[in-house]
């Protein structure tokens, strides 16, 4: 299938840092020496510097007193960090750049996720897990977003997951038509057939039966594939 997505932009400079430069911005950030796990250039256009730090708390803590004059011609730093398990985010990310001769920070950093994304990628070895899973995604891929359709689990994580896997932007729009179209469908027709005592059935119970159903389907394909 053909893909739709946005790709991030390649790096105009990448690899490690040298080791007096990283002191270098390590000081003016206000850093413990020992809170820096590596570094990385990670320069798509501005001149980004990234420093991967222990900890989010490590990233959360620095108080940076200075600019970095060294880091490229914007002396710009993005210090990341993984989050403890089971927080509302998996890093932690905070950018600076230089404003006025002073050091600013900057609370979108946007140009900075999408390299920082690349690296963090290779140095968490996520890079084949990413391959295989839309690898699955591209095959079973129309099954999941009809089955979703169907059951009480949030859309936007199939439309998430499609989105991240690159699943064909047009199928899945056609898809999502027919699942959910098929659903509003047969709301539409209980309430016409029963009318308003069925209101509260579809309300309280459709969800249930519909998950059900669903399931006897899957259930019912796997034993006919695999124990047949």
């Amino acid at each position: 299938m053909q893909a739709v997505a946005f790709a991030a932009p390649p790096l105009v400079r990448g690899g490690p840092p040298e080791p007096e430069l990283v002191a270098e911005v390590v000081d003016a950030m206000g850093l413990d020496p020992s809170d820096v796990e590596d570094s990385q250039w990670v320069d798509n256009g501005p001149g980004w510097l990234a420093l991967l730090l222990r900890s989010a708390d490590a990233v959360r803590a620095a108080r940076p007193r200075r600019v970095p004059t060294k880091v490229g011609l914007a002396g710009l730093v993005g210090l990341v960090a993984r989050e403890a398990t089971g927080a509302p985010a998996d890093v932690e990310v905070r950018a600076f750049f230089p404003k006025d001769g002073v050091v600013a920070e900057d609370p979108v950093t946007g140009s900075l996720n999408a390299s920082l994304g690349q690296w963090l990628i290779k140095a968490y070895g996520y890079g084949e897990g990413m391959e295989a899973f839309r690898a699955a995604y591209d095959q079973w891929g129309a099954w999941i977003i009809l089955i979703k359709g169907l059951t009480p689990i949030p859309y936007k994580i199939v439309t998430i997951a499609s989105g991240f896997a690159g699943f064909n932007f047009f199928y899945f729009v056609v898809l999502s038509l027919i699942t959910r179209g098929l659903r509003f469908f047969l709301e539409a027709e209980l309430l016409r057939i029963y009318g308003e005592p069925i209101r509260g059935f579809i309300e309280k119970r459709l969800t249930l039966v519909t998950t059900a159903f669903v399931g006897l389907i899957v259930g019912g394909f796997l034993i006919a594939r695999y124990a047949l």
